[in-house]
């Protein structure tokens, strides 16, 4: 049995028939908090070459470490026994000195300068060692960090006197010598665990949930192994680590056919993404190595947010070397600071263009030019990521979840329904469907688009003039409403819009003659739209002709039997014309 949490050990063992005595039933307790680790589930049969690791040890470690040197070579052979299920051997090649500047700095920015001190040529790893942290914590990220899918990790020292602390209080009936057995086993544990955790991540293994996994982003003394998935990634990383394009490919490969597996989904499907925009990294090929070296440098920047040292490092880059990396990244760095730029344009262009299989490249196009305001074409690169999605085979649900919340966002609602029918079954759809149903109710969409020449195609362009229309009467500028009619009688000339906005325009000027004239030519053409009808009766209400107005308000609430306005209105008309049959059963409908 297999106990978590200080507390909880103590209860059972103190229940143990065989402890008779404190000192036993102490003895027995620190046995249950001594942890182990395993060996990985599937042992591979192919032998690989003894892996060797550059570690660099900076001040902040060696003064918190007396003996740090023979501290990390028990730390690497440790490792060296689990991962041995692997086929593989951890060996360290030397230990040397890191001055760097970024003193208690941020994980990120050193391993960012581990990765400027030694690119790791002749070894495997590059591990860099600095301080304790003064306050205790169990989160991974706190405690070591990784470049992804690279050479490089950095670990951060362990020794804890919390946890020192609170093993006196727990076995205090216990030796000095047997307590500190227990507590040097718990750390040895926590810093191979650590070092592993990273390990897997430097060659590409993934957060997962069971607590018992090395690589779940919070430490725990139950951390035993990697999962077989763990070990499938991590096997891929070993056999392609030198050539990242295959490496890549493989790991995606890999996850997109076992499905969600063990992984935490979210950033699971962040790790696909980051996965898709690296492979085209393999274009680097053709570049000097100074240049690959500062795209390297770039994407890494990116990952880490830091846009603007990407945009430094990618600068001196002429803009006529146009691998697909490189527009990727002045794409990604354009999009976030600087949307309006042309050049920003080109790169994303030329990115989605050199990238065809890539659905991301692809949709990083709609959201730049949603930006510019350019709907029509950004629903066209919206198509032409669908179109990359439908080629992947058993693509996962969040692609189809995202381009069919944009076809919504575009009013291009029927491909959204079709998007969002891909998974029918997740709950997540639901909410894309529910608001594609509210969004053809306000707009009042036609139920047959093919009946008032309309295509799943055109709906978008239709509709988002049509609400320019909407918007320009809402401020009372009834010159661009002219201008709009306009525009729909040319494009659209067999649906509604043109023939609605010219109604309610009349309506809202007060033109009543006029709006009569028009609504009534509206009714006629489109019996099925609502608002001709409603603004039929509204005008005889103006008009002071209440009876009038009975008929064109019951066909509008036939219509859409939810609009209270109308219910509410025609509730007037019945009183003011008595017609108390019909008010009484209008009032029970209302009821149902």
């Amino acid at each position: 049995m297999r106990v978590r949490g200080f507390g909880l050990a103590i209860l059972v063992v103190l229940g143990f028939s065989g402890c008779n005595t404190i000192k036993d039933q102490q003895r027995a307790l620190a046995k249950e908090l001594t942890p182990t680790l395993e060996a990985a589930p599937e042992p591979y049969a192919r032998k690989l070459p003894k892996l060797r690791i550059r570690a660099y040890v900076d001040e902040y470690y060696r003064a918190e470490q007396v003996d740090y040197g023979a501290r990390i070579r028990r730390q690497v052979e440790e490792a060296s026994e689990l991962t041995a299920a692997l086929g593989v051997a951890l060996e360290v090649e030397s230990i040397e000195e890191w001055p760097h500047s970024s003193g208690g700095a941020k994980l990120t920015e050193l391993v960012a300068a581990l990765e400027g001190r030694d690119v790791g040529e002749n070894v495997d790893f590059v591990v860099g060692f600095t301080s304790t942290l003064p306050a205790f914590t169990n989160d991974l990220h706190d405690l070591g960090m990784a470049r992804p899918w690279s050479k490089h990790f950095v670990l951060r020292g362990m020794n804890s006197m919390v946890e020192y602390d609170n093993l006196g209080v727990m076995l205090d009936a216990l030796s000095t010598d047997e307590r500190e057995r227990v507590y040097r086993r718990r750390l040895a544990h926590k810093e191979v665990a650590v070092f592993l955790h990273e390990w897997g991540h430097a060659l590409g293994a993934l957060h997962e949930r069971d607590v018992e996994s090395i690589m779940n982003p919070i430490y725990s003394a139950d951390a035993r192994s990697f999962s077989a998935g763990g070990v499938e990634l991590i096997r891929i990383g070993l056999e392609h680590r030198t050539h990242r394009d295959r490496w890549l490919a493989a790991s995606l490969g890999y996850l997109e056919s076992v499905g969600p597996g063990p992984w935490i989904k979210v950033e699971l499907e962040e790790a696909k993404s980051l996965m898709k925009a690296g492979q085209v990294m393999a274009a680097t090929q053709a570049m000097d190595e100074a240049t690959v070296d500062r795209v390297r440098r770039a994407w890494n920047k990116l990952s880490e947010e830091d846009f603007a040292g990407a945009r430094e490092l990618i600068a001196p880059i002429p803009e006529s070397l146009a691998d697909p990396p490189i527009l990727g990244i002045r794409c990604r760095i354009g999009t976030k600071l600087d949307t309006k730029a042309e050049a920003t344009l080109r790169s994303c262009e030329g990115f989605a263009e050199a990238d065809s299989r890539n659905w991301v490249a692809a949709y990083g196009m709609v959201e730049l030019l949603d930006r510019l305001g350019e709907r029509g074409r950004a629903v066209k690169y919206l198509r032409e990521a669908q179109r990359r999605i439908e080629a992947t085979p058993g693509a996962d649900p969040e692609p189809w979840l995202a381009v069919a919340s944009a076809y919504t966002h575009f009013a291009a609602l029927s491909l959204a329904e079709s998007a969002a029918s891909r998974h029918a079954l997740d709950p997540r759809f639901d909410e894309v469907l529910k608001k594609v149903a509210e969004l053809r109710k306000s707009w009042r969409v036609p139920k047959d688009l093919e009946a008032v020449g309309l295509t799943a195609e055109t709906e978008s362009e239709y509709l988002t003039i049509l609400g320019v229309g909407m918007g320009a009467i809402e401020r009372k500028d009834f010159e661009g409403v002219q201008q709009v009619i306009a525009e729909l009688q040319e494009k659209f000339p067999g649906a509604p819009g043109f023939h609605v906005l010219s109604c309610r325009a009349a309506y809202e000027r007060k033109q009543l003659d006029s709006a009569f004239s028009l609504c009534t030519k509206a009714a006629r053409a489109h019996p099925e739209a609502f608002d001709p009808p409603y603004f039929l009766g509204m005008i005889e209400v103006a008009r002071g002709f209440p009876a009038m107005a009975a008929g064109p308000l019951e066909r509008a609430l036939a219509l859409d039997p939810s609009h209270e306005h109308t219910r509410s209105v025609l509730e007037w008309v019945y009183r003011q014309t008595r017609q108390k049959a019909k008010l009484a059963k209008l009032r029970r409908a209302g009821q149902e």
